[in-house]
């Protein structure tokens, strides 16, 4: 009785209390304008820390700024206003609130009485003075207007043209643009309807300067390439070392390569600072050995501690990146998804060094290379190669091996699928590794007991794994049948799994990573961290060390132009193998390189 009654004394008091709650209304946090300015790429703006309480609205109010202003300078406000955010807001004199018709974002008017103006001579007035303007100006009266639009750091002359809804090329002829400009531009003049009316009357509308064809913002088709084009490297290439000395002069000097890690990482992530310091050291090892062949003379690497900077475009604001020839890093999607923006728009290319999440930013960006090898793509190799080499040799069978009752798991049915489709023969052998040894005879008859049996097994179950790999090698050394087994590449990170049977059944597998102890290059670069850094490498300094080994060769031998010249260009590297390609036609591109190891008798491991 006393608990019923405690609730309905709640139940009056809430009542009580519900005008008073209605009554509150959200005011917004006051906004006060920010005496902090920073300066980025010689345009002023207020630095402003978002509070608690504060909205678009209110900020843009007080700053007498539009909203849409700020958005477009601010990316990341896409995701919302959050509180604790730092954004950049314009200092224009005057700004309106709203931008008129005419007046839209970074736009001022022009007309003839004003610098800048075109007149009906073809000549752009400058205080007076008469210089040359483009050679397609049309023949302007004096009340033609024009909108000038100073371009800013994060946008294209493409998105240019689309936000002013003008023809690309009408904006090229206007501002005497000659596709593909390497020059930054700065500051360009729209093209209004007469212009462009006028422009197209003329037959000045060259095919060549159509979008699709001469986008100079998309490098693959400046360089007439394809998803499938085959690059041959060129004949100076020798014993997988590059020519150094070719197309060098085609870079600026010197040549900067900017690193983005975070060092100063908290605490409470584990082991972070350790493999992020492992894969800077294998980064300037690598510099080392390549000044050593007098391929690192020209280039300077910047570090970047991301940690330093309250967020990824406060690094972009900073100038740290400007005039970088190649980035590297971030690690981590969130943070790399700003910088590869800022990499597209300035034609730079950048590296994503470990993540592999960081593939969905690939598309549309045809600057951004993901260096870590995907091991879903083993799969599809390790059938390729079970069908090749059982096409050469037809006295061999194929057999694919899995756990009852997973017949239709995705592993079991994209094996079987990657047969059928490459119309390969094989059997099909299920069984429970319950069933105990008995389970021996049956397995016998799926295999073949005179030619070589290549038996697949599409599974991740461990124990499922260990008892076939068992049952396997029973029957080969009892009854000498001749048998070598395909498996995944997570198999080498499962510690339950018995690696002599590795080694008796001869598994192969396609795998990202892979290093040979045997290798020249391996053992100079194992011995030489050992001595500068007191400490065995870990496969995250062979991964810095294979990043910046590449890229640098590439550029040596390219110049400019590598990053289009690298896509389907087959590189061994220590622990990696490369092979860029593009996710789509004028996307960024992945490494689909994998490397194909064999376990041998005599507990050696080869590469194929």
């Amino acid at each position: 009785m006393k608990y019923i009654s405690s609730i309905l004394l709640s139940v009056i008091l809430l009542c009580v209390n519900v005008p008073q709650l209605r009554s509150q209304e959200f005011v917004a946090t006051p906004v006060e304008i920010s005496t902090e300015k920073v300066r980025i790429r010689g345009e002023l703006f207020y630095v402003h820390k978002v509070l608690k309480g504060q909205t678009l609205y209110s900020i843009s109010k007080k700053y007498n700024v539009t909203a849409e202003q700020i958005n477009e300078i601010n990316p990341t406000l896409a995701q919302g206003l959050k509180s604790g955010m730092i954004i950049y807001i314009p200092i224009k004199e005057g700004n309106p609130v709203q931008a008129s018709e005419n007046e839209q974002l970074h736009g001022e008017d022009l007309t003839s009485s004003q610098a800048g103006a075109y007149t009906s001579s073809g000549t752009i007035k400058q205080d007076g003075q008469e210089t040359p303007g483009s050679k397609t100006t049309p023949q302007n009266n004096d009340s033609q207007r024009f909108v000038r639009h100073k371009v800013m750091w994060f946008e294209s002359l493409k998105d240019v043209a689309k936000k002013y809804d003008v023809p690309l090329e009408a904006l090229y002829a206007l501002n005497n643009i000659v596709p593909p400009s390497k020059t930054r531009i700065k500051t360009v003049l729209i093209p209004d309807k007469q212009y462009i009316n006028e422009y197209y009357q003329r037959g000045e509308a060259d095919e060549t300067l159509k979008e699709e064809a001469t986008d100079p913002e998309n490098i693959f088709a400046q360089e007439e390439l394809t998803a499938d084009a085959t690059i041959v490297p060129p004949a100076q290439i020798k014993d997988s070392v590059y020519d150094y000395n070719i197309g060098r002069a085609r870079f600026d000097k010197p040549i900067k390569i900017t690193v983005i890690l975070p060092f100063n990482v908290s605490e409470n992530i584990g082991n972070l600072p350790t493999y992020i310091a492992d894969f800077y050291c294998g980064i300037i090892l690598g510099a080392d050995h390549l000044r050593e062949k007098g391929q690192f003379d020209d280039y300077l690497i910047e570090t970047v501690d991301l940690s330093q900077y309250t967020s990824t475009w406060e690094l972009i604001s900073s100038g740290k990146l400007d005039n970088s020839e190649l980035v590297i890093g971030p690690i981590s999607t969130r943070d790399m998804h700003p910088i590869s923006t800022f990499c597209l728009n300035n034609r730079i290319p950048v590296v994503s060094p470990l993540d592999n999440k960081t593939s969905k930013l690939l598309e549309g960006n045809p600057y951004m290379y993901l260096f870590p090898s995907d091991s879903e793509d083993a799969l599809e190799r390790q059938i390729e190669k079970m069908v090749k080499k059982n096409n050469e040799a037809v006295a061999e069978k194929i057999v694919v091996l899995h756990e009852k009752g997973y017949e239709e798991s995705y592993l079991v049915t994209s094996t079987r699928n990657g047969l059928d489709t490459r119309g390969a023969i094989y059997n099909t052998f299920s069984y429970n590794f319950m069933e105990g040894r008995e389970i021996n005879s049956a397995m016998m008859e799926a295999l073949d007991s005179v030619n070589l049996n290549k038996v697949i097994i599409p599974s991740h179950s461990e124990a499922f794994i260990s008892d076939a790999l068992r049952n396997l090698h029973l029957i080969q050394s009892t009854r000498n049948y001749k048998i070598e087994v395909y498996g995944m590449s997570k198999w080498r990170g499962m510690e339950t799994l018995d690696t002599d049977y590795f080694h008796q059944l001869n598994l192969h597998l396609a795998v990202p990573y892979n290093i040979d102890y045997n290798n020249e290059n391996s053992i100079k670069f194992i011995n030489d961290y050992l001595e500068a850094f007191n400490a065995e490498p870990t496969p995250f300094a062979f991964q810095g060390y294979d990043i910046i080994t590449f890229f640098v060769e590439a550029m040596n031998t390219y110049g400019k132009k590598f990053p289009a010249r690298i896509i389907n260009l087959d590189r061994k590297l220590i622990q990696s193998n490369v092979l860029f390609k593009p996710v789509k036609y004028g996307s960024g591109a992945e490494n689909k390189a994998l490397k194909d190891v064999v376990y041998q008798k005599g507990w050696t491991i080869s590469e194929e």
